[in-house]
């Protein structure tokens, strides 16, 4: 068989619980010593939108009457949760950042490491063959790309209104104000449900591995190709004269991995593990029995070995006790059928 199409042979038996590989890449991001976390001076686009915004609204707060400021703290809370899952994303820190939002580093540097052992690890196992990508390729086939623009489209006409509120006019209205920071308020909440829909549509298994495997491209049909040789005029194509086409580029899949978000990220892991499982699957349930085995021989070596007459007097004062037969056996440290053949 090609080396390429089945994977390492790391039988990972879980990707959860206490032996799954996500919890060892934790552990292991909690046991680095000395996080070296990239600073910069130069920042992304999207942490700086956030910032921004971040800064405006704390503003708008500052000009709200005492009694009032209260129901606007939910938008500074949820910007600030985007900021540090786009800080953890971005992988660099910023000291006006962290000043701005109240992060510590130690907040964020063990999260960083965590999240680039993952992507070390989804990166490896997507190009080192072609196993992980079939195992993707089988989930894509039901899956869709997620559109996230009402999302995007709500989040602008917020930074709008938010623009506008820092250059009304002193002489507004209170009524015009009252009614643009109720839009404001609502909004926040609209955007934060959609934002939650969207990524949970996304982290679905089908639609996460449709989004990173697959690019959309309109590309002519082939029949309006012919036509237009044949034809005598040149006629612009119309909609139903485009298709569909789906490419695949590493480079691109590669770049989408390091763009996920942590929750993404541990379900791509999810996906490995599984498709893992599935091709060792007689050679893990042979191990899973040797160390049954092992452990079964390692903890009967440490009982006592009695005399037939022993084991036959401590069977009938366990039985007497209400005891069950599983139980007796492992109070003696003998096995279940002698257990059977003496209290007959």
């Amino acid at each position: 068989m090609d080396i390429t199409t089945q994977p390492q042979q790391n039988n990972y038996l879980t990707a959860e619980g206490k032996a799954g590989v996500v919890t060892k890449f934790k552990q292991s991001s909690f046991w680095r010593g000395n996080f070296q976390i990239k600073r910069t001076t130069v920042t992304g686009r999207k942490i700086d939108e956030i910032a921004n915004a971040y800064i405006n609204t704390q503003e708008l707060i500052h000009r709200q009457p005492d009694g009032t400021r209260e129901k606007f703290k939910p938008l500074l809370r949820r910007l600030k949760g985007r900021a540090k899952a786009q800080i953890i994303k971005d992988g660099v820190l910023n000291d006006d950042h962290l000043d701005l939002f109240c992060f510590r580093e130690s907040e964020l540097s063990r999260d960083m490491i965590f999240r680039n052992l993952m992507i070390e690890f989804v990166i490896d196992g997507s190009t080192s063959g072609t196993f992980f990508k079939n195992a993707m390729r089988k989930h894509a086939k039901t899956g869709h790309l997620v559109d996230f623009s009402f999302a995007n489209a709500l989040i602008v006409k917020s930074n709008e209104l938010i623009e506008s509120d820092r250059h009304a006019p002193i002489e507004e209205l209170s009524e015009e104000k009252y009614a643009r920071h109720q839009s404001l308020i609502e909004l926040s909440d609209l955007i934060n449900d959609e934002i939650n829909l969207r990524n949970k549509e996304k982290a679905q298994r089908a639609n996460l591995c449709y989004f990173l495997l697959h690019d959309e491209t309109l590309v002519l049909k082939p029949e309006y190709i012919e036509r237009c040789k044949t034809a005598t005029e040149y006629t612009a194509p119309k909609q139903e004269d485009y298709v569909i086409a789906f490419t695949e580029d590493d480079n691109r899949l590669r770049e989408k991995i390091k763009n996920l978000s942590r929750t993404n990220l541990i379900e791509l892991i999810r996906i490995y593990c599984n498709a893992n499982n599935d091709f060792f699957k007689k050679e893990i349930n042979k191990q899973r029995k040797t160390r049954k085995m092992k452990n079964n021989k390692k903890y009967y070596k440490g009982k006592r070995s009695f005399t037939p007459e022993e084991t036959r007097g401590f069977v009938k004062i366990y039985k007497d006790a209400g005891l069950n037969h599983k139980q007796i056996a492992h109070e003696i440290g003998c096995g279940l059928r002698t257990v059977e053949r003496y209290s007959k």
